[in-house]
C-alpha cells in the first residue's frame, strides 16, 4: 500500500552579488521544494501509515553536523559585528536583542562546498548579473558556503554575517510565540550590559512554560522583492554608515516597511 505525504519546505536562500568592482552583497529568497513521497515496506517492516526513510547526511565524508561553527566566536563577527551590537545596545536596545538573539539561537554551518546560484531577478536584484552563492539561511538555521568564505576579506565575512543576522531579524515575526518571547527576553539581558541575572533566566522560564512546543511553519517564510531591498538597505546602513545613523528616523523607518513591530 502507499501513501503520500506532503511536505512543503521553505528554503531561504542567499546569494553574494558579486559586481565587476569586486563588491559583493547577499540577497534571500525562498522557493519551495518538489513534494516527498514515502513508501510503507510491503514486506510488513514498515508501519501503517508509512516510512520516512533518512539517515546521517555526509558532505566531503563528514557529517553535516561536523561543520556546526559557534559564529561568536569567528574573528570577522568579534572585530567587524560586535562593535554594531555595542551601539545598538544604546542606540536601539530591541533591535540588539533581536540581532544577539539570532547570533545565539540559529545554528550556523560552514560547508565546504559551493552552493546552487540563484536567478537575480528573483532575488530582489532586478538586473541580470553573475552571482555566486554565499550561503543559505532558513528558518532555524544558516549555511555558508566554505569556498566563498575563504575568497572573502574580513571586512567582506563580517557584512556577510551581518546580512545573515538581519535577515533572521525579518523572519522573527514570522517565527511562532516560542521564538518571539525567547527574543523579546533577550532584552533584558541586552539592558543588563550582556550579563545574566535572575531576571533574565526567569523571563526565559516563562517562555518555556507558555509556549511548550517550538514549531516553524515553513510556509510563512516568504519574503517579497521589497523585503529583500530592506534587508540590504539596514545592512549596509548599519555595518557601513553606523556612525551616520538617525536612530530615530532608522526607528520609523522600521514602523514604515514594516520590517520588525517594537
Amino acid at each position: 500500500m502507499k501513501k503520500y505525504r506532503f511536505l512543503v519546505l521553505s528554503l531561504s536562500l542567499t546569494a553574494v552579488l558579486t559586481s565587476c568592482g569586486g563588491k559583493k552583497e547577499t540577497t534571500q529568497e525562498v522557493i519551495k521544494t518538489p513534494e516527498t513521497k514515502t513508501e510503507t515496506n510491503s514486506s510488513g517492516g514498515g508501519s501503517a501509515g508509512g516510512v520516512d526513510l533518512g539517515g546521517g547526511n555526509l558532505v566531503n565524508g563528514k557529517l553535516v553536523e561536523d561543520y556546526r561553527i559557534m559564529i561568536s566566536e569567528e574573528p570577522a563577527y568579534k572585530e567587524k559585528v560586535l562593535p554594531i551590537l555595542e551601539v545598538l545596545k544604546n542606540k536601539f536596545p530591541e533591535l540588539a536583542a533581536d540581532f544577539y538573539h539570532i547570533v545565539e539561537a540559529r545554528k550556523w554551518y560552514l560547508i565546504p562546498v559551493p552552493l546552487k546560484t540563484l536567478d537575480p531577478f528573483k532575488i530582489g536584484i532586478g538586473f541580470e548579473i553573475e552571482t555566486q552563492q554565499a550561503a543559505y539561511h532558513f528558518p532555524d538555521l544558516i549555511y555558508i558556503s566554505k569556498p566563498i568564505w575563504k575568497t572573502l576579506d574580513s571586512f567582506q565575512q563580517g557584512f556577510l554575517i551581518t546580512h545573515e543576522i538581519l535577515m533572521g531579524v525579518k523572519w522573527l515575526e514570522h517565527h511562532e510565540g516560542l521564538e518571539r518571547c525567547l527574543a523579546q527576553s533577550k532584552r533584558i539581558f541586552i539592558k543588563n550590559d550582556f550579563k545574566e541575572s535572575t531576571e533574565y533566566s526567569d523571563a526565559k522560564k516563562e517562555c518555556y512554560r507558555v509556549y511548550v512546543t517550538y514549531f516553524v511553519n515553513p510556509a510563512k517564510f516568504k519574503l517579497s522583492g521589497n523585503d529583500y531591498n530592506n534587508i540590504r538597505t539596514l545592512t549596509s546602513n548599519l555595518y557601513k554608515f553606523i556612525d551616520k545613523t538617525n536612530w530615530q528616523d532608522l526607528q520609523d523607518w522600521f514602523r514604515s516597511v514594516k520590517f520588525r513591530e517594537y
